[in-house]
């Protein structure tokens, strides 16, 4: 039986897979491959770990590399296994911000804060959005509320300092 038979018993499907695992170094590039793999073994939650954490590596890698669209589907494919990775959610909006699809970077900021009101990086980056559409206001409000939560947040307190003069 190859990793494609459909599996009727769960022991089959538990081990099923393992072959995909086998296939690692291939896997987060194989899109017909992952995608049967999710979609095929959703009760093997085990693996779920695994994925996400080679989605990250693998969106770090094509971030680096300049590929956003790369990057973008990993960290996409992250949030289809846990809807509350704020990390990949975080990694998508910087992505997403690069691509200037600025409202839909600060839809994933205004998500993380909706599951993490005290998440100064998301409220920093919110600032770093409305700094990029000019809204100086929400720049200094973004700012000062990273610094009520991190008062040694890298960066905040001098572009807070520099929004407040621009206004």
């Amino acid at each position: 039986r190859g990793a494609y038979s459909d599996f009727p018993d769960y022991r089959s499907r538990a081990l099923a897979p393992v072959y995909v695992f086998m296939r690692w170094d291939n896997f987060v590039h194989d899109e017909e491959w992952s995608s049967f793999a999710m979609n095929q073994w959703r009760d093997v939650l085990w693996l779920n770990g695994n994925f996400v954490f080679s989605f990250h590596e693998s969106g770090y890698k094509a971030f680096a590399a300049g590929d956003m669209k790369k990057a973008a589907e990993s960290f996409e494919k992250i949030l289809s296994l846990d809807l509350n990775d704020k990390r990949a959610m975080i990694n998508l909006g910087v992505v997403r911000e690069k691509q200037n699809d600025l409202d839909g970077a600060r839809k994933l900021y205004e998500r993380i804060i909706l599951i993490d009101p005290e998440n100064a990086e998301a409220y920093y980056n919110i600032g770093v959005v409305y700094w990029r559409k000019g809204d100086w206001e929400k720049v200094i409000s973004s700012f000062q509320r990273v610094l009520e939560i991190n008062p040694g947040y890298p960066n905040a307190r001098h572009y807070l300092d520099q929004a407040v003069f621009r206004l």
